[in-house]
């Protein structure tokens, strides 16, 4: 139905409103982890004024995903040059979550001194208190945790989820929170609390394009406890999702050294 009312997709000059629709739509089969078509729309709505933030967010994310980081940051650069917002605050939170981006790029390429400054740059714009304010933390507990600091990613990881409700209605906050505690743990070699807080990100019923990174992760929880069948499940699962997915093929390739093992 989508693709009927959409047709005209593949004219250069699409009406904002059209974009604002293609945006929605890259957006959606983003999340389902249809990642060709999503990338599709998403390239016609990030050529018009209006959706073209929204569009290039996906996109950098998209790369991420991916595996192609160094194309993410070259994305967010790209969503950093737009025009300024006219109100301030919107755009200092727009400039704020670029930076938040970045860092996460940074981040899985090992690149964390660069991590750490956009961490910071992105937590000084977003309003105190705000769920923003809060992915900034938990991305700054594996941060720490990969840097060694074990303490203090312990401390930031410990007060955060103490602080996460069982059951929220904000599920991006809650897989954010829950899904970089679980590479926290493991970062930390406690792999039980690693297991648990995996267990408690998929129990908010994250989208299926995320679901491959702590999967994955969660089997490597696994296989530090010696849980060789357990490990294998989480494998399996993440590598069923796509293979256009960077830790769906990390997944993949351990469960053929685990196969070549045995």
């Amino acid at each position: 139905m989508w693709r009927k009312m959409l047709i005209v997709a593949t004219r250069a000059d699409l009406s904002q409103q059209v974009a604002q629709a293609h945006a929605g739509l890259g957006l959606c089969l983003y999340r389902a982890a249809r990642l060709d078509e999503a990338v599709e729309f998403l390239e016609q709505a990030a050529k018009v004024s209006g959706a073209d933030r929204i569009a290039l967010s996906g996109l950098a994310e998209i790369a991420g995903l991916r595996g192609d980081h160094a194309l993410s940051l070259s994305l967010f650069d790209r969503l950093a040059r737009l025009p300024p917002i006219s109100q301030h605050g919107d755009e200092r939170q727009h400039q704020a979550i670029v930076s938040l981006g970045r860092a996460r790029a940074f981040l899985e390429l090992g690149r964390y001194e660069e991590a750490s400054e956009q961490l910071s740059r992105a937590d000084t714009h977003f309003p105190h208190g705000s769920r923003m304010r809060i992915w900034c933390a938990a991305t700054r507990a594996l941060l720490e945790a990969r840097l060694g600091q074990k303490e203090n990613a312990r401390s930031i990881v410990v007060a955060l989820l103490r602080r996460l409700p069982s059951s929220s209605n904000d599920r991006s906050t809650l897989t954010s929170v829950a899904g970089a505690a679980a590479w926290t743990w493991l970062a930390l070699g406690e792999y039980a609390k690693g297991r648990e807080a995996a267990a408690r990100y998929f129990a908010a019923r994250p989208d299926p394009v995320w679901r491959p990174r702590i999967e994955y992760c969660d089997g490597l929880c696994a296989l530090g406890l010696g849980d060789r069948e357990a490990a294998v499940a989480a494998f399996r699962r993440a590598a069923a999702v796509s293979t256009q997915l960077d830790y769906a093929r990390k997944a993949q390739k351990k469960l053929d050294e685990i196969s070549a093992a045995t």
